[in-house]
């Protein structure tokens, strides 16, 4: 049975910490799914710029969830944007806020399975929810050493023992995926040098 290690350090230095994001390459089936895909990032930006607006209106955060959920095919990806907007206004100490690169991103929950939105279904395929209960299905390449993480992940995501937040992200037009993984099961893999070195540059020590 997996076992999260007990972790000794200031609680900021905890969140940041509490992930690691592994990086992937998707792989559309078709030009149509990845149009819908560019579709769906797009307005997800559209979602994150309105919502840095109703954040400096300082709109409730229940109002703004609905608001920006209005555009996408899910209220978690309108959730999902709020926060990234939320602190794009609070990082940017009163400067003008602009988001240029089209993205899309859902944050994780253990009772869906792992994430609502975008799912991995297996370490080869990934599932993203699209308007009017459509999924685009894609490919994805992890790189081979984080083979057995993924593995590992999604076997503990469909036991509902773990949730993990997910991003896609463009370079010259390729779309890769960024997954978000708890600190504790990435580390089963490392060797004991390794995670030891983690330890000692993220400021935590297990106990």
């Amino acid at each position: 049975m997996s076992q999260m290690p007990r972790l000794i350090a200031g609680e900021e230095i905890v969140k940041q910490f509490m992930y690691v994001t592994i990086n992937g390459r998707l792989i559309p089936r078709n030009d149509e799914d990845y149009m819908k895909l560019c579709l769906l990032a797009y307005r997800f930006r559209q979602a994150v710029r309105h919502g840095v607006s109703l954040v400096l209106k300082r709109v409730p955060q229940k109002e703004a969830y609905k608001e920006l959920a209005k555009t996408l095919p899910s209220s978690i990806y309108g959730e999902t944007a709020y926060k990234y907007a939320k602190l794009l206004v609070e990082g940017s100490n009163g400067r003008k806020i602009e988001v240029k690169k089209i993205w899309l991103a859902s944050r994780g929950g253990v009772t869906w399975g792992g994430n609502l939105n975008i799912r991995l279904v297996s370490r080869d395929k990934v599932l993203i929810r699209y308007y009017n209960g459509e999924w685009l299905e894609f490919n994805v390449r992890f790189g081979r050493r984080y083979l057995p993480l993924i593995s590992e992940l999604i076997e503990l995501a469909k036991r509902k023992r773990v949730s993990y937040c997910a991003s896609i992200s463009f370079n010259n037009s390729k779309p890769y995926i960024h997954m978000k993984i708890p600190l504790w099961l990435y580390l089963k893999r490392f060797s004991e040098p390794q995670a030891r070195r983690l330890w000692v540059s993220s400021g935590l020590r297990p106990q």
